[in-house]
């Protein structure tokens, strides 16, 4: 069973949004080998590019460091979706019936 750790939650967020393991370490101003240090050796970075590295990928240092708070955010942003919706679908339903009314 794979464990998962700093190096593994940025990899799968790196996935997801497409972005390769080059372009992130460029962009982060981290090497190639510390990315692997992160991935293969749990190894942590030190606070500031952890916070760097949250920063850059939308997520808390907590979520990095212990993978715990991403799942929440995640119930969130499903809960105001579902919420836009039902308003959404409320406001077509009034100015269906409107319509309807109307004719």
């Amino acid at each position: 069973m794979e464990q998962f750790n700093l190096g593994t939650r940025v990899e799968q967020i790196l996935i997801q949004r497409s972005i390769t393991p080059t372009d992130f370490c460029k962009e982060m101003g981290v090497s190639h080998q510390n990315y692997y240090d992160w991935k293969k050796k749990g190894a942590t970075p030190n606070a500031m590019t952890a916070l760097k590295v949250a920063q850059y990928l939308g997520v808390t240092v907590e979520y990095l460091l212990t993978g715990k708070d991403f799942v929440a955010l995640q119930t969130e942003q499903i809960k105001m979706s579902e919420i836009n919706y039902k308003r959404k679908y409320e406001a077509l339903k009034k100015s269906v019936i409107k319509a309807v009314e109307d004719n």
